[in-house]
């Protein structure tokens, strides 16, 4: 094999695609909680993380020892009328997220972690927390998947060197918000403060009669020597599925960068961010994995999204 074969990005995915490392053992992936688990992004990740030849491992919840909890749920006095963890609460779990957690063993024995897509995070978790936009269309929570993803994600920054970690859509909204980025909490709303009326780009709205679906468009990568670009080999990516009306809003300050935006009515929406003080930790704003599924299980729009291979080149990259 020659040099050039070696450096090249077909030789990086023909080895990652084996799925196998440490002499045969096969690749498992970590699938952060999820209480909906028949939601589409989800089952998406478990059908793309198989496509890519590992084994996805679905992870419990992740309690905090200064809340109560009913089996999987979050007893009602932390979390107000939508969900929403109560302030008091937050403000407790950002202090120290790590209070009396061993996440090690959780983790023991995953090659890879993903965080999928979902619900709105709690806006008293940001950094500066801020009031509900008060939108009812949108009024939906999960306090409890909330702490769970603040804690397990703030032990990968803290205590995992090395653990690769794939965050989609509400994923890189939560890499975000711990990493302490500002949040746009409706796009609708950000724009319409700006005199601006937004298209809709980045998601179709839910109607009675076609239900969800996602909004094919373009994501321009920004940075020629980021990892988004190293795995895709694209400086534009076309036609990924997006389904989201909160956004990041700016990552100044944070050990993040940003790696791709969307122009979006004169605005540049930030698409992907990676952490730079880690190997290998991302986040994508779209979904991947449903484009992936879409093809594999041969959907009508399939082709209205990215093609199946440039879909699982993100699972691909987990593989080692």
């Amino acid at each position: 094999m020659n040099i050039k074969l070696i450096g090249s990005l077909a030789a990086v995915l023909l080895m990652l695609s084996c799925g196998k490392h440490e002499e045969g053992k096969q690749v498992r992936i970590g699938i952060a909680w999820r209480g909906d688990s028949t939601s589409v992004s989800y089952t998406s990740t478990l059908k793309s993380v198989r496509e890519a030849g590992a084994i996805p491992v679905p992870l419990p919840l992740v309690k905090s020892p200064v809340l109560e909890y009913s089996g999987d749920e979050l007893l009602g006095q932390y979390k107000d009328s939508h969900g929403i963890l109560l302030q008091e609460f937050a403000d407790q779990i950002k202090a120290q997220p790590l209070q009396g957690q061993n996440l090690k063993q959780l983790l023991e024995g995953l090659d890879a972690l993903i965080f999928t897509g979902g619900s709105d995070i709690s806006p008293t978790l940001y950094r500066v927390p801020e009031p509900w936009h008060g939108i009812e269309s949108e009024g939906m929570y999960d306090g409890r998947r909330d702490v769970s993803d603040y804690i397990l994600m703030s032990w990968c920054l803290e205590r995992e060197e090395k653990l690769p970690v794939l965050c989609l859509c509400r994923g890189m909204q939560m890499l975000s918000v711990v990493s302490g980025a500002t949040m746009i909490q409706d796009l609708k709303t950000f724009f319409a403060d700006r005199g601006v009326v937004y298209q809709d780009t980045h998601r179709v709205e839910a109607t009675a009669e076609h239900g969800k679906n996602f909004a094919p468009h373009s994501v321009q990568v920004t940075d020629a020597s980021s990892l988004l670009r190293k795995i895709t080999g694209a400086s534009v990516i076309d036609k990924v599925p997006s389904w989201h009306h909160q956004a990041v809003r700016s990552v100044e300050g944070t050990a993040l960068k940003v790696t791709a935006v969307t122009p979006t009515s004169g605005v540049e929406i930030i698409e992907a961010v990676e952490r730079t003080d880690k190997p290998f930790f991302i986040g994508v704003q779209y979904h991947p994995e449903v484009a992936v599924a879409k093809h594999a299980n041969k959907e009508a729009d399939a082709n209205d999204f990215m093609p199946y291979d440039q879909a699982l080149v993100y699972f691909r990259a987990l593989v080692k």
